[in-house]
């Protein structure tokens, strides 16, 4: 009896431990390799860039709104010579003469434009929801 008392004492106030204890200088080492490791960090950056592509095809039916503004100003002078043309009338009238000699016109101009344009993916054919689905399996 008092041996089965020491047994089932032994089994059940023993102190069990899962983990292995580590020296402090091993465990930096270690701690150190995993930062340091390639792999890992490529992995991780792999994750952030499903993540980033997940949310950018998420983002297509957000609407997308354009304005476009251009302005212009032409300055110059226009030079016309053309040959004098006279349009003979009846002898009441005198003859009329059209391009009588060398012309010259100064002119100055400005231009204005503006635009706003809004687009949207109103059906994509199912193609955003399936990448979507697809990104987040992946």
């Amino acid at each position: 009896m008092v041996l089965r008392l020491r047994l089932l004492c032994f089994f059940f106030c023993g102190v069990l431990q899962a983990q292995i204890n580590v020296h402090p200088v091993v465990k930096s080492g270690i701690d150190s390799a995993i930062v340091r490791n390639k792999i890992l960090k490529n992995k991780k950056l792999d994750t952030d860039i499903d993540k980033l592509k997940k949310e950018s095809v998420a983002n297509l039916y957000l609407p997308k709104v354009e304005l476009e503004a251009a302005y212009g100003y032409m300055q110059g002078v226009i030079n016309l010579d053309l040959p004098t043309e006279v349009i003979p009338l009846p002898p009441p009238l005198n003859p009329i003469t059209l391009f009588d000699g060398f012309g010259s016109f100064d002119f100055n101009s400005q231009f204005y434009n503006a635009s706003l344009m809004a687009k949207s993916v109103i059906f994509s054919g199912f193609q955003i929801p399936n990448s979507v689905r697809a990104l987040e399996k992946k």
